[in-house]
């Protein structure tokens, strides 16, 4: 497993970065700690896929699961597929407990920031 994220001004101001915290509770729903891959430290989605390029190298990987909330799933694919053609991924999304209107927000970001991911891939 391969969990993302470091620290963010709007989604996490703790001191511990967000791939740790989800590592640490994935390994406390029981998942062993003998699974997990490095953390890639990452601020952004985009980010998240370029810092994990070496990780999944590393780790020879050619299927993989993304898993994020159902407003981000289609952006993490997008990305992830972009800047790994060679991976073959499953998308899971997981359902945010959040009321309707603020769902919207976060969906309205998403395809604001969406176009902004197309202008990252054409970099790659």
């Amino acid at each position: 497993m391969l969990c993302t994220g470091g620290f963010g001004a709007h989604f996490n101001t703790t001191n511990i970065a967000h791939g740790d915290l989800t590592k640490a509770y994935l390994i406390k729903l029981g998942v062993p700690a003998s699974a997990f891959l490095p953390v890639a430290l990452s601020r952004f989605t985009f980010e998240d896929a370029t810092l994990a390029q070496p990780i999944l190298a590393s780790a020879g990987a050619k299927k993989a699961i993304l898993v994020s909330s159902e407003f981000h799933i289609a952006r993490v694919h997008y990305v992830f597929s972009h800047v790994f053609p060679h991976i073959e991924f499953i998308c899971e999304a997981a359902i945010t407990p959040l009321p309707k209107a603020e769902l919207e927000q976060l969906a309205a970001h998403e395809e604001h920031a969406m176009e902004r991911e197309k202008v990252n891939v054409k970099k790659l």
